[in-house]
């Protein structure tokens, strides 16, 4: 517990080039974290990773018939029936 507060009393006390090399860390890592994560963007759109084409729908879509059609209308069409009659 003292060597934290000993480590935490020193930073109250100005120490310039503690200081300068704390913000100079800071900002060198600020710079190479954005500088990575441009070249991942830049990389990742370029290859068609990150924004690509959209993918294509494999297989065959279900065929729907008129009669399904008609036999879903009339279901809603009760539906609708029985809500504005009250019979929830």
């Amino acid at each position: 517990m003292e060597t934290f507060q000993k480590l935490f009393s020193s930073f109250i006390t100005p120490f310039p080039a503690r200081d300068w090399a704390i913000a100079l860390i800071l900002l060198i890592a600020l710079f190479v974290g954005l500088v990575s994560y441009a070249a991942y963007l830049f990389m990742g759109i370029r290859a068609g990773t990150i924004v690509g084409e959209a993918p294509t729908i494999s297989g065959v879509l279900p065929n729907v018939s008129r009669a399904d059609l008609m036999n879903t209308l009339e279901v809603y069409r009760i539906k609708r029936t029985k809500f504005e009659s009250g019979e929830f």
